[in-house]
């Protein structure tokens, strides 16, 4: 009977970030057995090692000050709304990691799923807009893109972005082995993938993806061998290249985003400048974790920001809305979890992690991703799963 529920425990974590891609309820129900079988097997649980113990200990100050800012919101059904939300993110990688059940061979199992899983959500919506549009195939690209995928395509693009540095990785672990065949199998996908990204026209994840690019390039550079210091220079010249003639050759990138960037820019820095302001009334202790909204609302009105106030949007940055409601401490406390992601990373010398992170940090200059159900799952499990790939149980190691 152990050895079953140890079986649904190890498949539901191998499954549960491949259906962050088709559907926001599915992963929920596969998150309430994850947790129960890892529950049912506590009994047999092994010691955290100190990268992963780090890691809930530092989710767990964060939500620890979070549920003190309770104590002082007027809008207390609004504040244990939020908080409801973001236990999630301490209760993902509690676990994944705290019955010790999941295995190293079944993060990177995840972690090939979740890319098959990306690849056919992009091939599809890709399919379904140039057939839909097959008539001004010049308009293909952006919204006719992610009208056909079921996520943000803030999410979806930043999902991708992983996948395609994941099957990087296992590309040039191929050419290092001369597995030249499977090799050309992950060249082939990147570039669809390269391309895609490209395509969607997702602002934020375009230039961190840019950013990364560039960063990865310098890694592996001097990483390689020098026989692989030239296939690297290679890639590198034929990805920009590709980059130039996609923006080149596109109708819609050319007209509309500049336009959309420059406009979306101007109006993202009106919305920070007043959350700024607002976050500046309670820079110690935030204005709590259920009035934040109110009194960035109360801002956009003080300020005239009528499309702002209609819309009632967020502050669209993290940290902005991370030190509005729990002041500079929660901002601090935000960033030390990104530390100590970065410090697992560097000890383990796992780049692949190390971008992870920064995708994850830089995604959050620009989205409230810890509001959100999707960016939650994403950071919670795939930080666990890092976790998993670098310090998790070996095969050889057994269940018991």
């Amino acid at each position: 009977m152990t050895r079953r529920i140890i079986f649904i425990h190890r498949l539901s974590a191998v499954l549960f970030p491949a259906l962050l891609v088709f559907s926001p309820a599915l992963p929920n129900i596969l998150l309430a057995i994850l947790g129960v079988s890892g529950l049912l097997t506590a009994r047999y649980t092994r010691p955290l090692h100190i990268t992963g113990g780090s890691f809930i200990a530092a989710l767990l100050l964060f939500i620890l000050w979070k549920l003190a800012g309770i104590a002082y919101s007027d809008d207390t059904a609004e504040a244990w709304s939020l908080m409801r939300r973001q236990m999630t993110l301490l209760a993902i990688p509690f676990f994944y990691l705290f019955p010790g059940k999941i295995r190293r061979v079944d993060a990177i199992r995840a972690f090939y799923v979740f890319s098959l899983a990306c690849v056919l959500m992009a091939v599809y919506s890709l399919g379904m807009s140039l057939y839909t549009y097959r008539d001004t195939l010049q308009y293909v690209g952006g919204t006719n893109i992610y009208r056909f995928v079921r996520l943000h395509p803030a999410y979806f693009s930043m999902y991708l972005v992983l996948v395609f540095f994941f099957l990087m990785r296992e590309g040039l672990g191929c050419m290092r082995r001369n597995q030249m065949g499977r090799a050309s199998g992950y060249v082939v996908v990147t570039g669809f993938l390269f391309i895609y990204i490209l395509m969607m026209n997702a602002r934020t994840t375009t230039l961190v993806f840019g950013g990364l690019m560039v960063l990865s390039a310098i890694f592996y550079f001097f990483k390689s061998k020098p026989r692989f210091r030239y296939v690297t220079v290679g890639l590198s010249l034929l990805l920009g290249a590709g980059t130039y003639f996609i923006i080149q050759g596109s109708y819609m990138v050319q007209n509309d985003l500049v336009n959309r960037f420059e406009t979306a820019l101007d109006t993202r820095m009106e919305i920070w400048m007043a959350g700024f302001d607002t976050a500046l009334q309670h820079p110690l202790a935030g204005s709590g974790t259920g009035d934040s909204r109110m009194d960035l609302f109360a801002t956009y009105e003080e300020k005239g920001m009528e499309e702002a106030l209609a819309h009632r949007y967020n502050t669209h940055s993290q940290y902005l809305e991370t030190m509005i409601r729990h002041g500079v401490p929660g901002v601090l406390m935000l960033v030390g979890i990104w530390g100590v992601l970065l410090a697992g990373a560097y000890r383990h010398r796992s780049w692949l992690w190390i971008l992870f992170v920064l995708l994850v940090a830089g995604e959050c200059l620009t989205e409230v991703m810890l509001d959100r159900q999707m960016g939650l799952y994403f950071i919670g499990s795939f930080a666990a799963l890092f976790y998993l790939m670098n310090e998790g149980p070996r095969p050889d190691e057994g269940n018991a």
